[in-house]
């Protein structure tokens, strides 16, 4: 009984919910600081490269100009049309890729003989660097927004098909075995049981396929455009305007970075079942 007790008072508090807390919001706080710092010491000795001449301002421009064009460009109201042009071919196109990669993948699923007909042709059009298709498709659809939405979804539309039919044929074969001597069918073993199990890496899929989808955009934009960010981005650089180049570069990575958190908010809502990273 002394031994028992002994332990007893030996073993520490249970932590409480709100200690808990505490604790994953200090260390959050302390991973962001971390990253500002690294980036602030970044952005000083690259200030201090340029200024001290080491490289050419004309290339390199100084990271106070390039902030300073950033806030001028975001305050005109002249980047909004362009912006709205960039936006619309990339989520039309990502729209239209997701759409054609989670259809084939429930075509593979539903029936396996399709992967034999349409895996080869899948693969080479995969192994195609997309590029090639700007003059077919400036040809086609001229320059206007839909040969660059054209290009978006053919650069999304894989990662959405791979992540599908991977998540899918992933289901626990227990559980398929169970459906069956349940007496479910194959559409129902899809969409009650695969479909759910692949909801996570479909998610992943998604959220590649949008940057994917930006860059097409942007790509087709700069072979033949008249509005849209990868137009500005050319007319600046042949100008050797670089700090209002930059000041582009991080619009589009800004709306990258919201596109893949709403995706992500999205996949962490839906698939509740699964644990937060």
């Amino acid at each position: 009984m002394a031994v028992t007790t002994s332990t007893a008072q030996t073993q520490p508090p249970p932590r409480s919910t709100a200690n808990i807390r505490a604790t994953a919001v200090a260390r959050e706080l302390g991973r962001w600081v971390l990253r500002l710092v690294l980036f602030g010491l970044l952005l000083g000795v690259w200030e201090f490269i340029v200024v001290n001449d080491w490289v050419r301002e004309i290339i390199v421009p100084r990271p106070t100009d390039i902030f300073a064009n950033f806030f001028q460009t975001i305050t005109s109201s002249d980047i909004f049309p362009h912006m709205s042009v960039t936006m619309q071919e990339t989520l039309a196109g990502f729209a239209i890729g997701s759409s054609v990669g989670l259809g084939l993948a429930l075509i593979v699923i539903l029936a396996p003989g399709m992967t034999f007909v349409l895996q080869d042709y899948i693969t080479a059009f995969q192994s195609i660097p997309k590029v090639v298709f700007i003059p077919i498709l400036i040809t086609w659809f001229g320059f206007g927004m839909e040969s660059k939405i054209y290009l978006a979804a053919m650069i999304s539309f894989f990662p959405v098909y791979i992540t599908s039919v991977v998540g899918m044929n992933g289901t626990p074969t227990p559980a398929l075995r169970l459906m069956v001597l349940m007496r479910a069918n194959r559409i129902q073993r899809l969409y009650k049981l695969q479909f759910l199990h692949a909801l996570p890496t479909i998610f992943a899929g998604l959220k590649n396929a949008f940057t994917n989808s930006l860059i097409g955009a942007i790509v087709a934009e700069f072979f033949g455009a008249t509005e849209g960010l990868g137009y500005l981005i050319v007319v600046h650089n042949h100008a050797l305007r670089i700090p209002e180049v930059f000041s582009l570069i991080i619009i589009l990575s800004l709306l990258a970075v919201i596109g893949y958190t709403i995706l992500d908010w999205a996949g962490k809502r839906i698939c509740f079942w699964m644990p937060s990273s």
